[in-house]
């Protein structure tokens, strides 16, 4: 038998054990992603816009994209784009130093809330209809005191491909 002031300690080692608690909490804990594409609509041959909005829990930041310290893991997006789709280019913000107790130096990091935009191009044969963009974001949160295990934010965007308007030349009477 287990003595009750023993209890919670074996719970908690049978939930690790078991996988059904987190040996460390992790940075998905502390940041999430939203997605939207402008425009919400494209007619294939046109431009949009896909922006990532990470919003970070107060009192964390995440490291920026091409972080200055080399202990530290940046903020990255990586995708796939969809057969027909083409980047043109992914716009990452300029990071803020923050000082944190672990490290002498400031780290160069997001803080509150953050964009990342990624342009791109729909190609001329893309069949109309949703189009999802599906990616993720890897980010690694911290406090002043500690930084939490990296996650990938899974996300996905659906873009609407318009028919291309056909115009039927009038023929002279």
């Amino acid at each position: 038998m287990i003595p009750m002031n023993r209890l919670p300690l074996v719970l908690l080692s049978l939930g690790l054990a078991a996988g059904l608690l987190p040996a460390q909490p992790v940075s998905s804990t502390r940041v999430s992603v939203f997605g939207e594409v402008l425009p919400p609509r494209i007619l294939p041959g046109s431009t949009g816009k896909l922006i990532l909005t990470l919003v970070m829990a107060p009192g964390w930041h995440i490291n920026a994209h091409g972080a200055s310290a080399e202990n530290v893991i940046p903020t990255e997006f990586s995708w796939s784009p969809p057969p027909g789709f083409t980047v043109i280019q992914i716009q990452y913000p300029n990071g803020e130093p923050v000082k944190v107790t672990f490290q002498d130096e400031p780290l160069v990091a997001y803080q509150d809330e953050v964009q990342i935009v990624v342009d791109f191009k729909v190609g001329n044969t893309v069949t109309p209809g949703s189009v999802p963009l599906v990616g993720e974001v890897a980010v690694q949160a911290c406090s002043d005191e500690v930084c939490l295990a990296p996650s990938d934010l899974p996300v996905s965007v659906p873009v609407d491909i318009l028919r291309p308007i056909r115009l039927k030349k009038k023929t002279p009477r």
